[in-house]
């Protein structure tokens, strides 16, 4: 979670952890020396404070790099998640685990529906398309009380222009 609070909410509920795992905040506009500050000794650094939206910057991703500390986060925000890619040849020169964009959107949807329209193909013996349109519908209950997030987040990345 974003914030404390949802942290020993879900340790409470079984859905962290009780022993091992810590909830650190940072704010990723800290400087990079502030942030590596707070990173020493982590054994990794799941990212989930969104939104991503309109952060062009990959900060905390640089610092774990720095740091040879893993990273992984749900961001869903094209243009940081391409300027998180950047960062490929730094990691794996470094031996440095970085998985981007693990979240269910644009991560996980994305793949669900590259694979159905995989499968699903053109007409036998036509050049007509099966899949005409593709529409997903996402329950988000357990959010942690994140739904006016999720929203906003949503709409920001229905005003991002399609590639």
């Amino acid at each position: 979670g974003r914030s404390e609070k949802s942290y020993e909410t879900a340790k409470q509920k079984g859905v962290i952890p009780a022993q091992g795992v810590n909830f650190v905040p940072i704010d990723v506009e800290w400087s990079d020396e502030k942030i590596i500050d707070v990173i020493k000794g982590c054994g990794i650094v799941v990212h989930t404070g969104g939104p991503f939206q309109g952060r062009p910057d990959p900060a905390l991703l640089r610092c774990c790099l720095k740091q040879g500390v893993p990273y992984v986060d749900v961001c869903d925000e094209w243009d940081l998640a391409v300027a998180s890619k950047k960062y490929q040849d730094d990691a794996t020169e470094n031996g440095v685990a970085a998985i981007v964009s693990s979240g269910i959107w644009p991560g996980v949807s994305a793949l669900m529906a590259a694979e159905a329209v995989a499968r699903l193909g053109k007409r036998e013996g036509t050049d007509q398309k099966t899949c005409e349109s593709l529409d997903f519908s996402f329950f988000t209950a357990g959010t942690g009380n994140a739904g006016p997030t999720i929203v906003s987040a949503t709409f920001l990345l229905l005003a991002t222009p399609v590639i």
